[in-house]
């Protein structure tokens, strides 16, 4: 009976571990090099960084980020210890309620902070946590349209992108996640189609055909993939 029940028990191990590696969704190595590519092409490593370690739990994501408040938030956050941000190298009040906001995931640190774009931040990244842009209606004009974009970089919403109130945000926004989802076809949303998004996409898949699609600086785009 006694090895009856272990047999049982150790087949209900393994059917947990098999659904957990089936429904998880983050190829951590994979998504690591995007952020890495992403860092060197100038499109948002700190916040690609982040938002891996968000998904994987994984506090190597962390360590990559250069932001010293945003690196220490994102530790005590995964580690699920707020104690992290009483680190000295979090300077001034205002850093310190980012770093407890994030950490603790509460929102009412964010209205102690004094900086406007600070708290903007703060916002912004619960929003991004959350996945929950209402957040952003908290924020006047100007930091609403950059704490939507946040979120719609992060959950690569195309659709979020696309509600931004200028052409140029709406591109950016649609820039960045093309990026981010590995995606060349986001980019045909843009209003202005950029070959630079092609370029970005072909550089962070590492795939030369996409700049064949180019009508102009095919030989850049591949000196770029293959360097």
């Amino acid at each position: 009976m006694r090895l009856f029940i272990a047999f049982i028990t150790a087949i209900i191990g393994l059917i947990i571990i098999i659904i957990m590696i089936a429904i998880s969704p983050i190829n951590f190595e994979e998504e690591a090099r995007i952020c890495t590519e992403l860092m060197f092409l100038g499109g948002g490593g700190d916040d690609c960084w982040f938002d891996l370690a968000i998904e994987s739990k994984n506090i190597e994501a962390c360590a990559n980020i250069a932001d010293t408040t945003i690196r220490i938030s994102c530790l005590a956050l995964i580690n699920q210890n707020p104690n992290l941000c009483l680190d000295p190298n979090v300077r001034g009040s205002d850093s310190q309620n980012l770093c407890f906001a994030i950490a603790e995931e509460e929102s009412t640190y964010c209205q102690n902070i004094q900086n406007g774009r600070v708290r903007a931040i703060c916002i912004s990244t619960l929003a991004k946590i959350f996945h929950d842009e209402a957040l952003c209606a908290t924020l006047d004009k100007e930091n609403n349209q950059y704490c939507i974009h946040e979120v719609a970089v992060s959950t690569k919403d195309t659709e979020l992108c696309l509600t931004m109130e200028t052409s140029q945000s709406i591109d950016f926004c649609l820039h960045r996640v093309a990026g981010r989802s590995k995606d060349p076809s986001v980019c045909k949303l843009m209003k202005n189609i950029s070959e630079t998004c092609i370029i970005h996409v072909a550089i962070v898949r590492r795939d030369l055909a996409l700049c064949d699609t180019l009508s102009a600086g095919q030989q850049n785009c591949r000196s770029r993939v293959l360097g």
